[in-house]
């Protein structure tokens, strides 16, 4: 029945045909008869409508993406049954709400931003962990086992006895320092 002056404006900038910007036309059919990129959108607003019109729900809201040449825009469609009995149908408002949208995406990118810094932080404390156990397991545990072998073997050096006694020891040790090296690395 009527349209206010953003939409007059707005379907100027989407080349809208006709000299009415819809005045006349069912709404709920345009919705159900979109085509292209828009049929998703087109089917789910006519059924939001359609049970908006049936008095199934009280509102019906719906936001939508409707970039013109220039810039990246989003809009919220209201659905509202008209209140007077003596006339049936609905009020249909849509927002414009693109800065609300640039906004959210922006907070968004800040948290997933701040997420990365301490995903690093994260990182960069165990590997700061990591190395430090490598150097305590190759420095420290690493030097006594190999003093602990230089012993043996020079214990074993003396007597065949003994040096048979502390062979597998001495393998045994070899295995631990060589496991050792293989963590540190």
């Amino acid at each position: 029945i009527e349209v206010n002056d953003p939409w007059r404006n707005y379907a100027v900038q989407y080349n809208f045909k006709g000299d009415h910007f819809g005045l006349g036309q069912n709404y709920l059919t345009i919705a159900q008869n979109a085509t292209g990129a828009d049929r998703q959108d087109g089917l789910s607003v006519a059924l939001g409508l359609s049970r908006v019109l049936e008095e199934k729900v009280q509102e019906f809201v719906y936001e939508y993406p409707a970039d013109s040449p220039l810039e990246e825009r989003w809009f919220r469609m209201i659905a509202t049954p008209l209140q007077k009995k003596e006339y049936a149908g609905a009020v249909i408002m849509h927002l414009e709400i693109s800065e609300v949208r640039r906004l959210e995406a922006e907070r968004l990118q800040l948290q997933m931003n701040e997420q990365k810094k301490i995903t690093q932080a994260i990182l960069q404390g165990q590997e700061k962990e990591r190395n430090h156990i490598g150097r305590e397991l190759h420095d420290n545990i690493n030097q006594i086992l190999a003093g602990t072998r230089m012993y043996l073997s020079l214990a074993g050096g003396k007597d065949s006895h003994v040096k048979e006694s502390v062979r597998y020891p001495m393998e045994l040790l070899d295995q631990s320092i060589e496991e050792i090296r293989k963590l540190c690395g």
